[in-house]
């Protein structure tokens, strides 16, 4: 079975997905006067192809790693292999590349390719920056938030250890239900040291920050430092009381009376459905609200349509209520969610959705599911109507496909966007998506090849990765996916 790698790219925040190859960047220095960059990788190990080899499981991804200045300068570049093998099945594995920069911004460039399947690639551009301040006399290096740590033997040597520990960074940034306690790694650099001043480092978790409301803070605590130029820390991190959501970890190096010299912060993700079921318990009485009148039987029809427009973060949560017997607890969630999404009409905001999700289903109705369970339903319900769509089903080299063509998609503010699906089983409404060029979604290179799997193809003579297809009046995918 074709699996296919996703790239994700955090610059000191979390990325959304939680699958395929995360990458992690944080910047030190060494004793304040020469700073690098750090670049923690990690592969999940059922996003690529392993296979079974002298009793072990293997598997390769290939990656190239490109670092430019704001001039398009080549500042650091990188070709190399990740290896996994193990004799006790699949596992993530995970390194780290780490080279000097100087203050400035900063693009990374990644192509990571599956070697047992070459045409399971995928290529991402970030960018990152170096504070100008970074060099100063009080100087923090980017708070790392750890999945796990391991003191390493003495004389040990690991090119993911640091002060004697191994350490494994949270991947994407994402603590589930099962991480109540993380821990985050930080080194402080004091080269103006007042002898009669006591130095504290002062960490916060506060919830994300919406527009037009400020940060709360939820957790504010003190560790006294030492009176020397470098030093490190690693202190727990207990995430049990936190409902789900997104967070910024903030730390402060600031003296006795609270002047603050330096500041750092990072984001994270955590999902507690605990936490947030036992806030929904505590909501108040729903006994005059619209959800009362609705039908017992419709609960978790209208639960399961509220998927493809919730944050991911919650879907645990989701989860948990509609698996519930609770049939309060369900209205509750459905109440809470409508009121925060429009808080002067939820029922109103309701009632319209509704009726949109009622036609999806009807529309893209399948075996499988719900028509808004279906790829194409969920993109409908999750992006809106598409501008136009174009429906082939007599090519003789493909299956039935569908380019969906949207003008604008407001969730994402990008413009002259694509979606492909393909019906590869050709069930009735089996359509499953294929390649997008929107931020979030499946974005496969290799598109075509598995659009016209069923036949013998040739790459084109100006494809340098393999991606395309030589055209012909039977392949005529990438023209329609490009110009219309």
């Amino acid at each position: 079975m074709t699996r296919f790698l996703f790239l994700w790219l955090m610059v000191m925040s979390y990325s959304t997905q939680s699958t395929g190859l995360d990458v992690d960047i944080n910047v030190f220095s060494f004793f304040s006067n020469k700073t690098y960059a750090e670049i923690h990788l990690r592969v999940n190990a059922n996003s690529v192809e392993y296979f079974l080899e002298e009793g072990k499981e293997k598997a390769s991804v290939e990656c190239i790693l490109i670092v430019t200045d704001g001039n398009k300068n080549s500042v650091y570049a990188d070709k190399f292999v990740l290896n996994a093998s193990s004799e006790n099945g699949k596992k993530d594995f995970i390194t780290q590349k780490r080279f000097y920069i100087q203050p400035g911004n900063y693009s990374v460039y990644i192509m990571a390719t599956d070697l047992k399947l070459p045409e399971n690639k995928i290529e991402l551009e970030r960018q990152f920056s170096v504070m100008p301040d970074f060099n100063g006399k009080f100087g923090l290096s980017d708070p790392i938030i750890l999945a796990n740590k391991t003191r390493l033997p003495d004389n040990a040597d690991s090119n993911m250890g640091r002060h004697g520990f191994f350490i494994e960074p949270l991947s994407y940034g994402f603590a589930d239900s099962s991480i109540n306690v993380v821990y985050f790694l930080q080194e402080i650099y004091m080269t103006d040291i007042d002898s009669n001043e006591i130095y504290f480092l002062n960490y916060t978790i506060s919830d994300k920050y919406k527009e037009n409301v400020h940060s709360k803070v939820l957790i504010s605590q003190y560790k006294k430092l030492e009176n020397t130029s470098l030093q490190f820390v690693m202190i727990p991190l207990s995430l049990k009381e936190l409902v789900s959501g997104q967070y910024h970890l903030s730390t402060h190096l600031q003296t006795k009376d609270k002047t603050r010299l330096n500041t750092r912060k990072v984001n994270f993700y955590k999902s507690n459905p605990y936490a947030d079921i036992a806030m929904l318990e505590l909501e108040n009485s729903i006994e005059n609200s619209f959800v009362q009148s609705l039908p017992s039987e419709e609960l978790d029809y209208i639960l399961k349509a509220l998927v493809p427009i919730i944050d991911n973060i919650q879907l645990p949560t989701l989860q948990t209520v509609i698996q519930s017997s609770s049939e309060a607890r369900k209205r509750k969630y459905i109440h809470r969610f409508w009121l925060k999404r429009s808080a002067e009409k939820p029922e109103e905001a309701f009632l319209k959705y509704m009726e949109v999700a009622r036609a999806v289903d009807k529309e893209f109705y399948s075996s499988v599911g719900y028509g808004f369970e279906t790829h194409r339903g969920y993109m409908f319900l999750k992006h809106g109507k598409p501008s136009s769509v174009l429906s082939i089903d007599n090519e003789p080299d493909a299956p039935p496909y569908e380019i969906w063509y949207y003008n604008k998609i407001m969730t994402t503010n990008q413009t002259n966007v694509r979606f492909i699906f393909y019906n590869q089983s050709l069930a009735h409404n089996d359509f499953w998506l294929l390649h997008s060029t929107c931020y979030g979604e499946r974005n496969n290179p290799a598109w075509e090849h598995q659009l016209y799997s069923s036949v013998s193809t040739e790459k084109t003579a100006n494809d340098l990765h393999g991606e395309e297809v030589k055209r012909g009046w039977n392949r005529q995918a990438r023209m329609y996916f490009n110009q219309f």
